[in-house]
C-alpha cells in the first residue's frame, strides 16, 4: 500500500466483519481507500468534510470473489474511469468500474448492499488464465498505457493490456509471458518501475526467495519479450513477502525494497550506468535494523511513500518508518517510528501473516491439489 506523502490519520474500525485485513490501497489522491479481506469482501472508503472515512451505499462488494482476496490496486485516474484490480485464490483477476448509476441488469444483490441497491462498482472483466491462486496485481504505470501484471502460484507473472479504453471490458494478455521461478513453486509479489525514460521493468520476488529484475524489449505501445537482467539477493527458502520499487524522478540509480519470510528488510541501490539505460554499474544492499536489531519472524510488507523518501515495512504487529541518513543519496537507513499494534496477539499478526496462505506446493503435499507444472514454457501465446 503506496500512502501519500501527505495522508489524513486513517483511522477506523472495521465492525462490519471479522475477516483478516489482507490489503489495503489508496487512490492517487489519497481520499478513496480499497481494503480486501480474507472473506472476499472489498470495501472502499471515501474521506468526508469531518476527515471520517465512510463506506457509503454501493461501495461494499460482497462476495467478490470465491475465495481470500489477497491484493487491490487503482488505476491513474488519467484514464478517465475509477478502476480497481483484485485477485484471489479463486484463481481469477477481476477489473471494477465505478458507474455513479447501475447499468441495466446490474442491480443485483452482491453488488449492491442489498437488492436494488445502486450497483456503483461493476465487474467490467474477469481475467481466468492461472492455475493457481493469484497473489498480486498492480496496474502499470501511466505512460505504459491502461495494463496490469499479475503474479500467480503457477510461477507465471502475465501482462495484460485494455483493448477498449470506453468500455475497459475487453483485456488481452500479452504474448509474451515470463516465469521467475524455475522450479515451479510461483510467484509472490511484483512492483513496476515507473520511470518514463526507460524501457519495462519489472522487479519479481518468488516463494522459493528468489528477487529478480525483468525487463521487455518492446516499446510502450507493444511489449515485447522479457527477460531477466539482474538477480538480487535472495531471502532464503520461506519466500519474498513483498518487492516495491521507488518511485523515479528522473534520479540515475534505483532503489527497490524487499522483505521475506527470513524477517529481514532491504533496500538495494542500483547505479544506473546512464539515465536512459536499464543497466546497471553497481548494486548495493542495506539491511534495515532498528535499535533493537532486525525484525523477528516474518517481515510482511515494504512499501515507499510517493516521493521515495521514506520507507514503511511491517513484521508481525509492529509497523516501522525509515528514512535514508544524509543527503538522501547515500544507502544507509535509520528508523524513525516504531508503531506497536495493541491487543492483536500472535506472530501472525495483521494482514496476510494472520491468514491461512497455502501455496501450491503445500496443497499439493497434503494431497489436495494436482502436483505444480515440474516445467512450464517460458513463452505463453496470448
Amino acid at each position: 500500500m503506496a500512502m501519500p506523502a501527505s495522508c489524513p490519520v486513517l483511522e477506523f474500525v472495521d465492525d462490519q466483519s471479522d475477516s483478516i485485513v489482507t490489503d489495503l490501497a489508496y487512490d492517487y489522491h489519497g481520499r478513496r481507500l480499497a481494503s480486501v479481506s480474507a472473506d472476499g469482501v472489498i470495501r472502499i472508503r471515501d474521506l468526508d468534510d469531518n476527515g471520517v472515512w465512510c463506506v457509503e451505499e454501493g461501495c461494499e462488494i460482497k462476495p467478490a470473489h470465491q475465495g481470500t482476496l489477497w491484493k487491490v490496486d487503482w488505476a491513474h485516474p488519467g484514464f478517465g474511469k475509477q478502476l480497481l484490480a483484485t485477485c484471489s485464490q479463486d484463481r481469477t483477476v477481476k477489473i471494477w468500474e465505478e458507474h455513479s448509476e447501475a447499468a441495466p441488469g446490474q442491480e443485483r444483490s452482491g453488488i449492491g448492499l442489498s437488492r436494488g441497491a445502486p450497483a456503483r462498482w461493476i465487474v467490467a472483466t474477469t481475467l481466468k488464465d492461472s492455475r493457481y491462486g493469484v497473489v498480486d496485481v498492480k496496474f502499470a504505470p501511466r505512460h505504459l498505457g491502461l495494463r496490469i501484471a499479475s503474479a500467480s502460484e503457477d510461477g507465471h507473472v502475465r501482462v495484460y493490456k485494455a483493448t477498449d479504453l470506453s468500455s475497459v471490458s475487453g483485456w488481452k494478455m500479452a504474448p509474451w509471458s515470463f516465469v521467475p521461478c524455475p522450479d515451479g513453486l510461483g510467484v509472490t509479489c511484483i512492483s513496476w518501475c515507473s520511470s518514463p525514460f526507460l524501457k519495462p521493468l519489472l522487479v519479481v520476488g518468488t516463494m522459493s526467495g528468489l528477487v529478480q529484475i525483468w525487463l521487455s524489449d518492446g516499446t510502450t505501445e507493444e511489449l515485447g519479450k522479457w527477460s531477466k537482467v539482474l538477480d538480487l539477493p535472495e531471502h532464503g527458502s520461506r519466500g519474498v513477502s513483498s518487492v516495491s520499487w521507488s518511485p523515479q524522478f528522473c534520479t540515475t540509480f534505483d532503489r527497490i525494497a524487499t522483505c521475506g519470510g527470513d524477517g529481514r528488510v532491504r533496500v538495494h541501490r542500483l547505479e544506473r550506468r546512464d539515465l536512459a539505460e536499464a543497466a546497471w554499474a553497481s548494486t548495493q544492499t542495506a539491511h534495515l535494523k532498528d535499535e533493537k536489531g532486525e525484525t523477528k519472524g516474518v517481515a510482511w510488507s515494504a512499501e515507499w511513500d510517493v516521493n521515495g523518501s521514506a520507507l514503511c515495512s511491517t513484521d508481525g504487529n509492529t509497523c516501522r518508518t525509515w528514512i535514508s541518513e544524509g543527503d538522501g543519496v547515500s544507502n544507509n537507513w535509520c528508523c524513525t517510528d516504531v508503531f506497536q499494534e495493541v491487543g492483536v496477539g500472535g506472530s501472525g499478526g495483521g494482514g496476510v501473516a494472520g491468514t491461512d496462505r497455502k501455496t501450491a506446493m503445500d496443497r499439493y503435499e497434503e494431497g489436495s491439489a494436482p502436483a505444480p507444472p515440474a516445467t512450464v514454457p517460458e513463452i505463453l501465446e496470448g
